[in-house]
């Protein structure tokens, strides 16, 4: 009996547990509901925004802004977002603003997901608050939709303020003054400065100064304001000017200068002509508003020496003379079409032998050009008395930018020193680049009918990008059996050349014109001869093309070819580059299509005289009939490794 009695109390305990475990569980589950704490953990702001010099964000008002609320939620609550002013007092407070703004008009609180809620500001709403007039972040208490108020709350600090409008363009102009200063017009983005804000003002009415960074120095600032029609630059201490006390730098329409409400004249103190001051200045301009604001900054630069040729007969002499008067180290710029002439002084090479850079005005609409205006092959003296356009003397680092040279004439013998480059003559002790340089219609007597790296004690640097060569002439009228250099000729001493990106084509070695007893004539390299020692390294890079370089023959005499594309010596030459398409490496092509009588050609393309040639990428092809002979190798090493086969 004890033992059934027993029994029967374990089995009415089992039943009894057994029932009250899903209760047990409910009663966990809603405890742990009503223990859980959701709160707000984070923001982001998802529009585009700016922050002052407090750190606070500050909002544009010409469209509505949107703050994504990041909310720790594990039990997936659902949270009241206000539809009235009444209901918004427990959900979301503006502690910044004197009365509380209206949900649904000015903002809306909505969760798009369990862990995130949307807070939209109208731009209606933040157009009344520009200029940073007033804090317009929120503080946020969840409260859930079953009357659950959480105690955690979380704060915004959010402003409005446009940022000031962009600069969107730079012209570098002059002053009117009878010593001109250079003159820096920005043409501001006047779109929505004027458009109403604040009840009564505009919504870029706050601007109080130009902020002027000159050559990395201390940054200035220069009253200006906004007044209904324009900016107003009374308080600027004649440091902004008015449209009437601007010129043009150049002629040129791409220096035209701005007009309009919305440009700003700023004048610095450099003077354009100043020959001890040659050196460009940079400056870093941007706006700012009375909570300190600023617009992206602009950078610009002056022009170091401009040359004035605007209308001028003499406009060689003054290049000749700012060549020969401005500081080492400066840079001249020009502008427009620069003659030789026959009058007194307007004509004669130009000689650097200073550190110096020569260039272009940037951005012209039209190019700079340097013509010397010879006649042609077949005339000798011209209307220019003969001369080449640049000489580069001694050991100086000289930079050619943006700049066409045209015409050039070097009549000195071949045998003479420092003669040839019938555009660019520059010694092998200076480093020499040139940047979208085209050098055209030049003639030599010597090697190198467009430019000449002659000899020197070399170890120097030439530097090619961007460059065209073409149509230049090698034509010696004297007794010297051989002529090389159509295009181009680099020097027999150690010498670093880069060509990248350049074209040579259409130059010509005439050897018609030959008046020695030799009867078997040479012409090395039509268009490039380089590579002439161990120490001369000649690198070709970039889709650079050489093309259609020829040699014209003699009446009576054989003349041997050696590569009417290129000459290599017994230097290292490298044409492309590893990891590069062949599509974007050199090419060299149509060479020895035809061949003119009494001319024997070998390598159409490509001689090698004993050098290493390493091609790594591009193209040699459509270089005459016979694919063997677009390159001849004598006695040198070519390793190709472009994975294509010259034709």
């Amino acid at each position: 009996m004890r033992k059934f009695i027993t029994f029967i109390t374990v089995i009415s305990f089992s039943l009894i547990f057994a029932c009250c475990q899903p209760y047990a569980a409910d009663i966990e589950e809603f405890l742990s509901y009503w223990s859980s704490e959701a709160a707000v953990t984070g923001f982001k702001i998802n529009t585009k925004y700016y922050r002052n010099d407090v750190g606070v964000a500050c909002l544009p008002s010409d469209r509505d802004a949107t703050v994504i609320l990041t909310v720790r939620n594990p039990k997936k609550f659902k949270f009241v977002t206000p539809t009235t002013v009444l209901d918004a007092a427990a959900v979301i407070r503006f502690p910044g603003l004197s009365s509380p703004p209206s949900p649904g008009t000015d903002y809306t609180l909505m969760q798009s997901a369990p862990d995130t809620l949307e807070l939209r500001y109208k731009s209606s709403f933040l157009k009344k608050y520009e200029w940073g007039t007033a804090d317009i972040g929120t503080v946020i208490t969840l409260k859930s939709d079953d009357g659950r108020p959480f105690t955690q709350t979380f704060s915004t600090n959010i402003m409005v303020n446009t940022l000031p409008p962009e600069i969107t363009k730079i012209t570098i102009a002059k002053s009117t003054d009878p010593t001109p200063c250079y003159v820096v017009c920005c043409e501001i983005n006047g779109t929505n400065i004027l458009d109403p804000v604040n009840s009564g003002d505009k919504l870029h009415g706050d601007i109080v100064a130009l902020r002027v960074t000159e050559d990395g120095g201390t940054e200035k600032t220069i009253p200006i304001s906004v007044n209904g029609t324009g900016f107003d630059i009374t308080h600027s201490d004649g440091k902004l000017l008015s449209r009437a006390n601007v010129d043009p730098l150049f002629s040129d329409s791409s220096y035209a200068v701005p007009s309009g409400q919305w440009v700003v004249y700023l004048r610095t103190d450099i003077k354009p002509y100043d020959l001890t001051a040659a050196l460009p200045h940079t400056y870093r301009i941007r706006l700012a508003d009375r909570k300190n604001l600023m617009s992206d900054a602009k950078e610009t630069h002056t022009l170091g020496y401009s040359v004035d040729t605007s209308g001028s007969s003499e406009a060689w002499k003054k290049v000749r003379k700012a060549v020969t008067d401005v500081a080492a180290g400066g840079v001249i710029t020009l502008s427009g079409t620069i003659n030789a002439t026959t009058a007194s002084g307007n004509h004669g090479h130009i000689e650097i032998s200073k550190n110096l850079t020569i260039q272009g005005a940037p951005g012209s609409n039209q190019p700079t050009i340097l013509d010397a205006r010879h006649l042609g092959p077949a005339s000798s003296p011209n209307i220019a008395a003969s001369h080449r356009i640049f000489t580069v003397k001694g050991a100086v680092d000289v930079t050619l930018k943006d700049l066409t040279l045209k015409r050039g004439k070097d009549a000195v013998a071949a045998n003479k020193v420092g003669s040839g480059g019938g555009g660019i003559w520059a010694s092998a002790n200076a480093n020499l680049t040139l940047i979208n340089v085209t050098v055209k219609d030049c003639i030599s007597k010597a090697h190198g009918g467009g430019i000449r790296y002659d000899h020197g004690t070399g170890n120097k640097h030439l530097t090619m990008i961007n460059c065209r060569i073409e149509n230049n002439t090698v034509q010696d009228d004297g007794d010297i059996a051989d002529s090389s250099g159509g295009g181009i000729s680099l020097p027999w001493c150690p010498y670093t050349a880069v060509i990248d990106g350049c074209t040579i084509s259409d130059n010509v070695i005439d050897m018609s014109a030959k008046t020695g007893s030799e009867l078997r004539l040479e012409a090395k390299g039509c268009g490039l001869a380089c590579s002439a020692k161990p120490g001369s390294i000649t690198i070709i890079k970039g889709h650079t093309v050489i093309e259609n370089n020829q040699c014209a023959p003699h009446a009576s005499k054989f003349c041997d070819c050696r590569g009417m594309g290129i000459f290599c010596g017994g230097g290292p030459l490298t044409i492309g580059e590893t990891g590069k398409s062949n599509d974007e490496s050199p090419e060299i092509l149509n060479h020895g299509n035809s061949i003119p009588a009494r001319v024997d050609v070998a390598g159409t393309a490509l001689y090698i005289n004993g050098g290493t040639v390493s091609w790594q990428r591009g193209k040699i092809h459509n270089n005459g009939s016979n694919p063997n002979n677009a390159i001849k190798n004598i006695e040198g090493t070519l390793s190709n490794l472009s994975e294509t086969s010259p034709s």
